[in-house]
């Protein structure tokens, strides 16, 4: 990731839970759902998410999750809980054709979303990585 624009504290937490060994996937919105309040993308954004960084192969990670459950599209938003240092927070991850974005609020689709089956009891998916 290069950093073009500084990154507050907020966002720089986020982005470390995001690249925990253990994050929860929530739901996935969506064909043409976006996410919004954009923390870093790979395009149209401050702060740049390089295609060759552990980001970016995250991404393509949880991405790769949603498919094998059939859950995937050429647009969609994926809903992640992430631990943030002592609290919890979501993320929406964004997958619009090749271009990812990550943020912290979503503009869903008029469709329902799907959720991730609860291997933990509680909602979500807890995935590691």
């Amino acid at each position: 990731m290069r950093q073009e624009e500084k990154l507050s504290r907020y966002a720089i937490n986020r982005l470390k839970g995001l690249m925990a060994k253990e994050v929860k996937l929530i739901r996935v919105y969506p064909y043409e759902s976006h996410s919004n309040d954009i923390l870093a993308a790979t395009s149209y954004s401050g702060v740049k998410i390089q295609k060759d960084s552990l980001l970016y192969k995250r991404l393509l990670n949880i991405r790769r999750i949603a498919e094998n459950l059939n859950m995937s599209d050429n647009k969609i938003v994926i809903q992640v809980e992430v631990d943030c240092g002592g609290y919890r927070d979501f993320l929406f991850l964004g997958y619009w054709d090749s271009n990812y974005s990550i943020g912290t609020s979503i503009r869903p689709c008029l469709y329902a979303p799907k959720e991730f089956p609860c291997n933990n009891g509680w909602v979500g998916m807890n995935v590691k990585f």
